[in-house]
């Protein structure tokens, strides 16, 4: 059974068909599966209060669906998603990219917003201004069959023709059976598009969005970029996976971090004047020597058996929630600046190493065989380490941490009320509405530097990744906080002080010494 349909029933939804045909008077066929998640999270009295350490991977789609609610009971706007779910629906048969190379990043920004708490003004707002950006689907004689799926990858021009297929596919098959069908024959070039068609599939899981998964597919066929000889190499001297898994058979990526930032052979050396980054990548990524190095980086990473050994799908993974938490801690400290040659400006292209890392949470768990498991993590480090080369590197510390001057910005910035001391200005749970937070009528107070602020300035950003990055980071503080919350806090406000609109991030990489 696909992990999406576990999600729906920790939602406490009917099935599939009878969500269709209960909704069949009021919306078209392709945007039903979702419509009664927000009425499910209305329904759920339970709030997450606190942090919760998972112990299985199987644990993340309830507690996805868990910090869906939480979000609803604070004050969201669960009528709100008809609008959105339409709004989706209007644009699916859009180009996923406009002008050239910027993706479609609006189902994202409005499904972030809204589970951040958006109004349903907000939600038309964004709609409204965004609209006006997207293209119509390019034209192209291919068309896309089983047969020829493998033959046209990379083919930006094609997108509107893989889009008919998985969207036929998908009222034919359904999306459990279209993403183990294809995802795992497609990981491999899951890098291309700068992570878009992976962050594109990681929301049709979350929010169960047949025409999202089609979309992504599709992005991900005519943006292929293949890195098969990085994922899929077999580690030396494994034949077989590790059983039972154990958080040391993970190198720590911070590890991995280092041993970029430290290389002295001068491989490694990026033309900073080089205005895009796709420049930047495509040099550095064409040299032998570095992605000898990054492969091996990745390959030690994760042990993976050779291709030709069976796998069989119930059989442990290497991958462990500890794995993705060292991951997540190593990939926020990238992003929030830690390293001590970075300028104050948040890097662009690192905001997306943290939103695909987000996807990856969304993804794994669903894939059904660990040795694919290993590829998506693998493949995610590269997108790291790949991404902070291109970027300039930096010095960064021995361990991933907030700076010594944050938590006291952090503690004059987000006073309690009343002066209660006993409580830490920034404890994991700021859903309390009846103590120093509430505003006695159930609602919350948003202190300037509280989760709550933090969200509330986050839907409010015009650019399209600050919702995105700030409801990633939300989610990482939640099952990893316990020990790693100010890293995650430091890393969200960040954000939110400095990303307003898109020119507010920085997209030049660091100037070489």
């Amino acid at each position: 059974m696909f992990r999406a349909h576990s999600i729906l029933r920790a939602y406490h939804l009917s099935p599939l068909p009878t969500l269709r045909r209960n909704a069949a008077t009021t919306l078209s066929a392709g945007f039903l599966r979702p419509l009664l998640l927000s009425k499910a999270l209305a329904r759920s009295t339970h709030i997450l209060t606190a942090t919760t350490m998972i112990s299985r991977l199987a644990d993340l789609p309830a507690l996805t669906a868990r910090v869906h609610t939480d979000h609803v009971n604070m004050g969201g706007y669960p009528h709100a998603e008809l609008a959105l779910l339409k709004y989706i629906h209007n644009t699916h048969r859009s180009n996923i990219v406009y002008m050239g190379f910027r993706s479609k990043h609006l189902p994202h920004k409005l499904y972030s917003q809204w589970v951040l708490g958006a109004t349903p003004e907000r939600l038309r707002q964004t709609y409204d201004d965004y609209l006006p950006r997207l293209e119509p689907l390019p034209k192209t004689n291919v068309t896309i069959t089983r047969d020829n799926l493998m033959d046209h990858l990379g083919q930006r021009e094609t997108y509107g023709a893989y889009l008919r297929f998985f969207d036929h596919e998908i009222s034919e098959r359904g999306m459990e059976s279209v993403f183990q069908t294809y995802y795992p024959l497609l990981l491999a070039g899951m890098y291309g598009g700068l992570t878009h068609p992976m962050i594109h599939i990681g929301y049709a899981i979350e929010f169960h969005n047949d025409q999202l998964l089609s979309e992504g597919l599709a992005y991900a066929c005519s943006h292929y970029l293949d890195m098969a000889a990085v994922i899929d190499q077999p580690t030396v001297a494994t034949t077989a996976m590790q059983e039972p898994p154990q958080p040391q058979t993970a190198t720590d990526p911070w590890l991995s971090l280092h041993q970029v930032a430290e290389d002295a052979s001068g491989d490694f050396q990026v033309n900073a004047a080089e205005p895009r980054f796709s420049g930047r990548a495509a040099a550095l990524l064409g040299r032998p020597a570095v992605m000898q190095k990054l492969s091996r980086l990745v390959q030690n990473y994760l042990p993976l058996a050779p291709a030709d050994q069976s796998t069989d799908a119930g059989r442990s993974s290497p991958v462990t929630p500890d794995v993705l938490r060292r991951l997540a801690v190593s990939t926020v400290g990238a992003y929030a600046g830690l390293v001590t040659k970075r300028p104050a400006r948040l890097d662009f292209f690192l905001a997306h190493a943290v939103t695909s890392l987000y996807a990856t949470f969304m993804i794994v768990p669903h894939l059904t065989d660990p040795r694919d498991q290993v590829r998506q993590l693998r493949l995610q480090l590269f997108i790291l380490l790949a991404v902070y080369a291109a970027e300039g590197r930096g010095t960064l510390p021995k361990e991933p941490h907030v700076p010594a001057d944050a938590h006291l910005r952090r503690r004059q910035g987000n006073h309690r009320v009343a002066g209660n001391d006993a409580t830490p200005p920034f404890s994991p749970s700021d859903t309390e509405s009846d103590s120093n937070d509430g505003n006695g009528d159930g609602t919350m107070r948003a202190y300037p530097g509280s989760w709550h602020d933090i969200r509330e300035r986050a839907v409010a950003a015009d650019d399209d990744h600050v919702a995105k990055v700030v409801r990633a980071l939300d989610f990482f503080r939640r099952v990893y906080g316990d020990t790693n919350d100010e890293l995650f806090h430091h890393a969200a406000l960040h954000t939110v002080d400095q990303i307003q609109v898109k020119d507010d991030w920085r997209f030049q990489a660091l100037p070489q010494e």
